[in-house]
């Protein structure tokens, strides 16, 4: 016979007898009221495209002598070695229901999606069929109905990716629409570029969207032309097993164009020398008093350390000898913006000490130093108001945070505070009123915003905000215009009665490359605020980690009143390290760091305000 695809011997009376050939050389029990007939002659077949595998069950009438011990079961296809039958299994009973079950796969080589093919069975007593039994061959017709797993028509041919030359991310997400997936158990999405990247793209929450995260690497090195065109890459629907070795269900060419955008660098229009430190960092500070940046000098021929003054008009700088020698590290200095007095802490071997600062700047020898015990061992923050200096400092030993407060007037240490239950407390002053972020414990993220009232630690007001940052190292406070800030970017405006309580939490602007969650802004950390003196917007000072160096880079962000970004730089390269930035009286912007030889710098921008 032509065109035979399987052969099947089976017992009568057995059920589930399958197979693929056979043979016996039991008698026939042929007879002329034999008979076995189809119930049915067209069959509807509803197959995945995925699974592509089926099985369905032809219906027969039997009627065969019951001697018989055997049948023989051919069945032929139109389709030949093309057809999609894989196996059949005979249920034959003289008085019971009788059925073919036929297993079904889709053949690999369909692409529309409808497909017939028509099959020829045939019943006979012995292995040759030379004693066909009555009623067949008879013929059935399958009308397979399938679904691909496809691109979808919302499926862009072109993608225009824009990305910060800034932003830390390691990869582009692409979303590829495709339709007819079951479960991802059974297809992917396969990503390969003309440049013979590939990569295997996952399914979202939704089976019908494929994410595919293409490395930023794969743009570095775009030539003019694909920086023009675009890059071409082609998609592929696969089986699972690989588009190499399985079926490949669809597949399209798209087109990425790719634009690395920079934002603009600034230039100086000044430069000035200034005394640094390995601590300037943390410890300079700019004075309007003074109009003047205040830092340390420690000379090692000399052993003495120094508080020097650069004034903002080019005066000559001035050098105050502190009178002592301090050797465990400097620390933050403040000034009275009201009478230009100057304070600080330093530690000794046994004990700490609070260190006031008069300046005389006509006779800088003449200038007043004077130092007064502190009972904390080693601050980790403090703020002055105009009339007291604080301190707080975190104790392993009994974990907890205390506290201390000394008169300025005096001197002399007024109270002390603790223990308060808190891993870490940051204090800063805004308006003479003191505001510390609390954090709870160390595994906690959680900071809560407070004002003391009578600036007394252990007073918490009861309209405390609680904030959850992005990460737990934003902790340190700034302030500017109507608001305190965490080093975060959280930005806490105060109302306007006498009370100064926190009103609204809300934060600094994002760059576009920021996504909610993303460890990635975990890079940018604001180091300087200041309330422009026009009261026109807000200048933000950020350092960041670019996505293929580790080298920090440095933004400055102005913000008009309504916290919307009118400019963004970066700063100038004159700089290697940017320390802090501020307005000087005159309105003139300068940056404070350090150049490539590690030499101390100012640098006065050449920037609108």
């Amino acid at each position: 016979m032509k065109n035979i695809l399987i052969g099947l011997l089976c017992a009568v009376f057995l059920s589930s007898c399958g197979g693929g050939g056979g043979g016996s050389d039991s008698d026939s029990g042929g007879g002329a009221s034999s008979g076995i007939t189809a119930k049915q002659s067209v069959f509807s077949v509803d197959v995945n495209r995925e699974s592509r595998s089926e099985y369905f069950s032809v219906p027969v009438d039997v009627s065969i002598p019951s001697s018989t011990n055997s049948v023989y079961f051919y069945l032929l296809s139109d389709k030949g070695k093309d057809s999609g039958v894989t196996g059949v299994s005979l249920d034959i009973y003289l008085d019971a229901d009788s059925s073919v079950a036929v297993y079904y796969s889709l053949p690999d080589y369909l692409s529309s999606d409808g497909y017939d093919e028509s099959l020829t069975l045939y019943f006979c007593y012995d292995e040759n069929c030379n004693d066909i039994i009555p009623g067949s061959p008879f013929n059935i017709q399958l009308e397979v109905d399938y679904v691909i797993p496809k691109f979808s028509k919302t499926l862009d041919d072109t993608y225009e990716i824009e990305r910060r030359a800034d932003g830390p991310l390691e990869s582009i997400k692409i979303d590829v629409p495709v339709e007819n997936v079951l479960t991802e158990d059974l297809s992917f999405v396969h990503f390969e570029s003309n440049s013979g990247y590939s990569l295997e793209c996952s399914y979202g929450d939704d089976v019908n969207l494929a994410e595919c995260l293409i490395p930023i690497s794969e743009f570095s090195s775009l030539s003019e032309q694909e920086v023009e065109n675009g890059r071409n890459i082609k998609i592929s629907i696969c089986e699972r097993r690989g588009c190499d070795l399985g079926v490949t269900f669809d597949s399209k060419s798209i087109n990425i164009k790719y634009r690395l955008i920079e934002i603009p660098t600034l230039d100086v229009e000044e430069i000035m020398y200034w005394n640094n430190t390995s601590e300037a960092k943390t410890t300079s500070v700019y004075s309007a008093f003074y109009d003047a940046l205040l830092s340390y000098y420690y000379s090692n021929e000399t052993n003495t350390t120094t508080l020097v003054i650069t004034p903002m008009d080019g005066e000559p700088r001035i050098f105050i000898d502190l009178k002592r020698n301090i050797t465990t590290g400097f620390n933050k200095l403040h000034v009275n913006e009201l009478n230009g007095k100057i304070y600080t802490h330093f530690r000794t071997l046994n004990s700490t000490h609070i260190l006031s600062i008069t300046p005389d700047l006509v006779d800088p020898q003449a200038s007043r130093v004077a130092a007064r015990s502190l009972s904390l061992t080693n601050p980790d923050y403090t703020a002055i108001t105009s009339d007291s200096f604080f301190a707080t400092e975190y104790q392993s030993d009994s974990d907890a945070v205390y506290g201390s407060r000394i008169d300025l007037d005096s001197e002399v240490e007024i109270d002390t505070y603790g223990p308060i239950a808190a891993a870490e407390l940051s204090i800063i002053s805004k308006n003479n009123q003191l505001f510390g972020s609390l954090k709870k414990n160390s595994s906690s993220s959680d900071l809560t915003i407070h004002k003391f009232f009578d600036n007394n630690i252990l007073e918490i007001d009861s309209d405390n905000f609680k904030i959850t940052p992005i990460s737990e190292k934003c902790n340190d406070l700034l302030e500017a215009g109507k608001y305190i800030f965490n080093n975060c970017g959280d930005r806490l405006k105060l109302s306007l009665n006498e009370s100064d309580e926190p009103d609204v939490v809300d934060s600094i602007p994002k760059p576009p490359w920021y996504v909610k969650g993303d460890s990635g802004y975990l890079n940018r950390e604001l180091l300087d605020v200041f309330f422009l003196s026009n009261e026109s917007g807000f200048f933000y000072f950020e350092s960041g980690r670019s996505t293929f160096s580790s080298r920090l880079k440095y933004y400055i962000t102005r913000v008009d009143g309504s916290n919307v970004i009118t400019n963004e730089y970066f700063t100038p390269k004159a700089l290697l390290e940017v320390y802090g930035m501020f307005q000087a009286k005159d309105g003139s912007i300068w940056l404070y760091g350090i150049d490539k030889y590690r030499t101390g710098k100012l640098a006065k921008l050449k920037i609108d305000i």
